[in-house]
């Protein structure tokens, strides 16, 4: 795919890099975790593949934080401050409201946007990611400040390092390959310098959205793969206990990377449509009074959705997971497909439901 045009604005007096890529029917923010580089990405085949599904089947808006890619080089900015870099890009983009999507540490980013404007938030869907990144009393298993710190001069004594760089991408998608392990590398390294990695690093030490997540009122979907090396599944648990109305989907699996793995979470390479199924089921939940009224104290219910009948995974189902926010089109899009039998839109219709009984 040819690189998208990358345009800037301005967030107070920092130039913001941003592109939009697609023509779709709901606008989506995607916020990846740690360093971006929005020309740099579309070098690498599994992250240019995974943004143009997404852009596929929506209009996506992708954009480098401050400090890091294409964006000024500027050092430190408060959680606040970096999430209004999202309303700048957003305003620039034409963007009213979107879907906001966040992967471990862009998910306080698009939390706290969620609760500060959730008149412009569709949706919020958090992936692989805590509200904090140090212990404390209601995090107990979290790293200690001071071992985070020791990580932290630990990366950035070897940024640089390609090799360094492939294996700490590893350790986090084991699966990945030697080729996609050398292409986020050369991402990583190319995007930041190590005096700003290890400012962005320090920074998000500070991060704390765990008195935020009561606040938050748009629909809400939590996802994670629960046998990831350098992530706790309690972390996404806490999540969907605080957020009111919140839906937690657990997937097994052990790469961080949404998009590698046996079965990518979303978009990967092939539709799959047990994942997509799952994004497109919370985003036609209706935001009512019966959504909201869960409180911190009660359990999230846990979506694990039925296997799709094998002869559909051949069918382009293009129309999940993003596009579709409301159950109409959902229907609509179905039943426009050519290439499904009578039988298949019936039973992929009566899937994307919601009110059946796909929650156990």
């Amino acid at each position: 795919m040819e690189v998208p045009e990358t345009r800037y604005t301005l967030s107070g007096d920092v130039n913001i890099a941003y592109q939009v890529v697609g023509e779709g029917p709901i606008d989506l923010v995607f916020i990846p975790s740690m360093t971006h580089h929005v020309e740099l990405v579309w070098e690498n085949p599994s992250q240019a593949q995974f943004f143009s599904r997404l852009a596929s089947i929506s209009r996506l808006l992708l954009f480098d934080k401050r400090g890091t890619g294409m964006s000024d080089r500027v050092a430190g900015g408060t959680l606040e401050v970096r999430m209004d870099d999202i309303r700048a890009v957003m305003d620039a983009a034409g963007t009213e409201r979107a879907v906001l999507c966040g992967l471990g540490d862009g998910g306080p980013l698009c939390a706290l946007f969620a609760a500060t404007y959730p008149e412009r938030t569709t949706a919020l869907v958090l992936i692989n990611t805590t509200p904090r990144f140090v212990r404390s009393p209601e995090l107990p298993w979290l790293p200690t400040r001071a071992e985070r710190e020791r990580d932290i001069e630990e990366v950035v004594r070897r940024w640089g390092n390609r090799e360094a760089a492939a294996e700490f991408f590893r350790r986090g998608s084991p699966s990945a390959t030697e080729e996609e392990r050398q292409s986020f590398a050369r991402v990583i390294t190319l995007s930041v310098s190590p005096g700003s990695a290890a400012a962005y690093l320090r920074m998000n030490l500070d991060v704390d959205i765990c008195d935020v997540l009561p606040l938050i009122r748009v629909p809400t979907l939590v996802m994670q793969r629960t046998e990831i090396e350098v992530l706790d599944r309690r972390n996404g648990r806490y999540l969907a206990e605080h957020i009111p109305g919140a839906r937690l989907v657990e997937l097994p699996g052990r790469d961080f990377a949404p998009q590698l793995g046996a079965e990518p979470m979303i978009g990967g390479p092939a539709p799959q449509p047990m994942n997509d199924a799952t994004i497109t089921f919370l985003l036609q939940t209706p935001l009512d009074a019966s959504h909201l009224s869960h409180t911190p104290t009660q359990q999230p219910r846990r979506l694990r959705l039925r296997s799709v009948p094998a002869q559909y995974h051949r069918h382009d189902l293009q129309y999940v997971p993003f596009a579709l926010a409301h159950v109409n089109p959902v229907c609509a899009a179905v039943h426009r497909k050519p290439s499904l039998t009578r039988s298949a839109k019936e039973d992929i219709s009566t899937l994307l439901r919601p009110d059946i009984s796909i929650l156990l």
